[in-house]
């Protein structure tokens, strides 16, 4: 009798426990299930009310193509408030806006969009840092689109492009355009000529392009470039940051210090020397209109 009585109650405190265990088991499949639909409704409230206290809105981008040369796997929107307009499907975000990948950053004061893991516009004391292509611009307006590949950047633009040397090239312009893609910076005249300085080289143009794959920062338009006391002017002329070579084309006019010669000779020799050449690469030519 006594063994009949344990097996019963063995059995029962089995039978209680599963019971237990299952209870547990579903109560915390359900706090799961809460967590999931909070920040379901999280997402959903920071796309159709005001967010306060810099609360993040995320998107998720698809994975990229082997094809492409720039993407971005997860973009972070942090800012004060967020209005979200149904009738045009536009989101604005106010005040403190940042805009965060893991390579690229992008600080405004506004930040409008319908779509903005695709494109958006940016306003107020704008600076976009692309920290793989070594680039950072600051302007007032910023136009992103492709998925932040591409940027149009307008009122008072001023670009930092980081060599691989250590220095840095500098545009100053009314607008320009960064391609992320292919690491290039262009930038076209509208009612001032471009600036571009490069430690002792001050230029100006009405149309500049710097290619990162090829080292080369091309000015046409009239350019102008000033290297200490010299002065160089043609249709078109050629600057390979890499080399520190400078190539003219037509119309060449150059007003050049021989002293101007001896720092050049001096930085070649340096450049060719780590390269194991005989750093016999600057010619002195002269040439006039």
């Amino acid at each position: 009798m006594k063994l009949y009585l344990g097996i019963c109650m063995f059995v029962i405190s089995v039978f209680l426990y599963s019971c237990v265990s299952l209870e547990t088991s579903n109560k915390t499949n359900a706090d799961q299930q809460v967590v999931l639909k909070s920040s379901a409704a999280f997402v959903t409230t920071t796309a159709t009310s005001v967010v306060s206290n810099k609360s993040p809105g995320q998107i998720t981008n698809t994975a990229a193509t082997k094809n492409q040369k720039f993407a971005i796997k997860q973009l972070i929107i942090n800012s004060d408030t967020m209005n979200y307009n149904k009738e045009t499907s536009e989101a604005v975000f106010l005040g403190n806006v940042e805009a965060e990948a893991s390579n690229v950053i992008i600080k405004a004061d506004v930040l409008k969009s319908k779509d903005y893991k695709q494109s958006a516009q940016a306003q107020g004391n704008v600076r976009a840092l692309y920290k793989d292509q070594g680039v950072t611009i600051e302007c007032g307006k910023l136009d992103y689109k492709d998925k932040l590949s591409f940027v149009y950047a307008y009122d008072d633009v001023t670009a930092h492009k980081q060599l691989a040397n250590g220095d840095t090239v500098v545009l100053k312009a009314e607008a320009l355009e960064f391609n992320a893609a292919e690491n290039i910076l262009t930038a076209q005249k509208m009612k001032k000529r471009i600036r571009i300085t490069m430690k002792d080289i001050i230029a100006f143009s009405d149309k500049v392009s710097y290619n990162d794959k090829t080292k080369e920062l091309f000015m046409s338009g009239n350019p102008l470039v000033k290297k200490a006391k010299s002065l160089m002017l043609a249709d078109s002329i050629t600057l390979n940051v890499d080399k520190k070579s400078m190539s003219f084309k037509q119309n060449i006019w150059t007003k050049l210090f021989y002293k101007d010669f001896e720092t050049a000779q001096k930085e070649v020799e340096v450049e060719t020397d780590k390269n194991g050449t005989s750093g016999k690469n600057v010619q002195q030519k002269k040439s006039s209109k």
